[in-house]
């Protein structure tokens, strides 16, 4: 195996985790020692189908913080979450879900 991708709501340490393989000799080895852990933002497709998803809950405005990584993806990109921003104060920012 040269890579594996592991799609997790929050960013692991490598002390939380632990990958594992079965070898051709039939022994379980650790793999995770050499594991490197990124983090990559949310796609232009999970953008719309996170908000989609808040539509059909009945969600018409969200609330967000400029201070927060996501608040902060939002308002950097309203049009791929299909939202309008419809007033800023300080660090929050009220958007309309479209």
């Amino acid at each position: 195996m040269d890579s594996l991708n592991i799609v997790s709501g929050g960013m692991p340490t490598e002390d939380q985790w632990q990958i594992e393989v079965l070898g051709a000799n039939g022994n379980w080895e650790k793999v995770s020692s050499s594991a490197r852990a990124s983090a990559r933002g949310p796609t232009m497709a999970a953008r719309a189908l996170s908000s989609l998803a808040l539509k059909k809950f009945g969600f018409d405005y969200v609330i967000v913080n400029r201070e927060d990584e996501l608040g902060r993806d939002i308002l950097d990109r309203t049009a791929e979450w299909n939202m309008e921003l419809m007033t800023r104060v300080n660090d929050a920012a009220i958007l309309r879900m479209r």
